[in-house]
């Protein structure tokens, strides 16, 4: 029974269609070609930049053209030379392309697309551009040391740091990285400019490598371990601290310390313990400070391990900030780099590595430091 009222319906819309119930499809007459060509580059404006650390890059040109009607052929040249040609169209009226052009070096270039339509009216698109590998800081983004082409540089400010003890270079999370040795007190000191002693909200990031240098064999490392510091020349500690504390070992894992000075006031981090991704591998730290809610926020590898209030009600204000180091803490430099102290006998010096120093003068938020640590997460 059901068998036959399926035959019953497809009966009906059989005879339906023979009936002429459904059109027929015809042919439509384009009408007259009154428009011509339109042309769209969208891979390319005034600028284009490639990674700092290169020198050329691969480009590409990525098109469309359209036509009202029907399209006669298109070609494409790159500062003057023909690199691409069509006039066979599976969609008559639209052609959209990549044109993949290899190793191109730094310098200015021009990109000119000719559009014809089959009655012969032509339309002409050129984009200048420069493609640069300038470095285009991010958001607040005040100093940025990446260590690339073995230089001890901070490329916003273009300023150098001096270094002390022979420190090298290695290869770090992105491109090389600065290597330092106890053996040599080697370190770095970068005259800090008006931008970074006058900072109020800030962030500092930075990778680091820092090797269990343990030579009293007492199973610790033989001295706090300074890793990037803002000097305060009349005072034993800096503006800015980060070290790896006495007593850490691989076993029981870092203890980590940091330090801010506010004028006459201090706020200490201390509560950051027993860490185990500090030694014999790359580690992401960050601090961050908000001067309008005075609070310091320290993360490691992207997660935020401690959020503390300062000890002031104030803005905060360093005084003395001469430079940064990296390296060591301020008083193990040769001369001090404080009137307060010189070298200690509890404090050392780093062997490994640091990389990808920044400074922002703002709070970046948690996601944008998870960015930071996937952008060269090398673990």
């Amino acid at each position: 029974m059901r068998i036959s009222k399926y035959l019953a319906v497809l009966v009906i819309m059989t005879l339906a269609c023979n009936d002429g119930y459904i059109d027929d499809i015809n042919a439509v007459e384009p009408g007259p070609d009154q428009d011509p060509p339109t042309i769209s580059i969208t891979s390319l404006t005034d600028t284009v930049a490639m990674p700092f650390t290169q020198v050329e890059s691969d480009l590409e040109i990525t098109f469309s053209v359209s036509d009202d009607i029907e399209l006669g052929n298109v070609t494409v040249s790159f500062n003057g030379t023909n690199v691409g040609s069509y006039d066979a169209f599976v969609d008559y009226r639209n052609l959209r392309e990549t044109i993949l052009i290899e190793s191109v070096a730094v310098g200015n270039y021009s990109v000119e697309i000719t559009a014809t339509d089959l009655t012969g009216k032509q339309v002409t698109e050129t984009v200048d551009f420069l493609l640069t590998n300038q470095y285009f800081p991010l958001e607040g983004e005040i100093f940025y040391m990446p260590f690339e082409g073995e230089e001890f540089e901070d490329i916003i400010s273009e300023t150098f740091a001096s270094p002390s003890g022979d420190p090298g270079f290695v290869d770090g999370v992105f491109g090389e990285a600065v290597e330092f040795n106890a053996e040599n007190r080697s370190y770095l000191i970068f005259p800090a400019n008006e931008e970074i002693a006058g900072l109020e909200s800030f962030t500092l990031s930075f990778w680091t490598f820092a090797d269990f240098i343990d030579a009293d064999e007492n199973g610790q490392i033989d001295g706090i371990l300074g890793l990037v510091n803002l000097s305060n020349s009349n005072l034993f500690w800096g503006n800015i601290d980060v070290f790896v504390e006495n007593n850490s070992n691989p076993v029981d894992g870092a203890d980590m310390r940091l330090h801010v000075t506010n004028d006459d006031s201090e706020t200490w981090i201390a509560n950051v313990n027993d860490q185990p991704n500090i030694f014999n591998r790359w580690s992401h730290h960050v601090l961050s400070y908000d001067n309008e809610a005075k609070l310091f926020r320290y993360y490691i590898n992207g997660e935020v391990m401690t959020t503390i209030a300062a000890n002031w009600t104030d803005n905060l204000a360093f005084q003395d900030a001469e430079n940064l180091i990296i390296g060591c803490v301020q008083f193990q430099t040769d001369p001090s780099s404080t009137s307060a102290t010189g070298s200690q006998p509890w404090a050392s010096y780093l062997t490994g590595e640091i990389d990808e120093i920044k400074i922002f003068d703002r709070v970046i938020s948690a996601n944008e430091v998870l960015a930071l640590f996937n952008a060269n997460n090398p673990n």
